[in-house]
């Protein structure tokens, strides 16, 4: 006879964007949608880690994206960027009942972005005031070569709705 014990979850509950309960959040992301529909940038499936604390995009490099031959273009890097240490920063003023925008972002190309690379773009709150916060996004290689390929630090400004 064997006794079969309940198995705990480790596994943390990632939160998908589409799912956060919070009404301006989800008006962002209905009016952006073609924006981010245009990029190639799958918010729709994107999540908030809540036990990281990171907003985190996973997906592979389109080829929409490439400037020179098999390589991404600088303004779709910075565009997940943005996207990453924006999304953070909304959701965190989303909790305040609050929008958000980017008062400055600061950009290090560390490598070149391969078309066809899977990557997560990771996202987090590095500092919070009442009125904005800093952020900072990665972009990660993921797979047997996993390494940072551009990190972008951002200053976002809250704005009452």
């Amino acid at each position: 006879m064997s006794i079969e014990f309940p198995t705990l979850e480790t596994e943390p509950k990632n939160i998908k964007l589409t799912d956060m309960p919070y009404p301006n959040l989800q008006d962002y992301l209905g009016a952006s949608h073609a924006f981010y529909a245009m990029n190639k940038i799958p918010l729709d499936e994107s999540y908030y880690d809540p036990e990281k604390d990171e907003f985190v995009i996973e997906r592979e490099v389109p080829l929409e994206s490439q400037a020179y031959q098999g390589y991404a273009h600088g303004g779709f890097i910075s565009t997940l960027l943005d996207t990453g240490a924006g999304m953070i920063a909304m959701i965190k003023a989303s909790e305040m009942g609050k929008s958000v925008v980017t008062k400055e972002l600061i950009i290090n190309f560390l490598l070149p972005l391969e078309v066809g690379t899977s990557i997560k773009v990771v996202g987090k709150i590095t500092e919070s005031k009442e009125n904005g916060s800093q952020t900072t996004a990665s972009i990660i290689q993921t797979g047997d070569k996993e390494r940072v390929l551009a990190k972008g630090t951002a200053k976002m400004r809250y704005r009452s709705l």
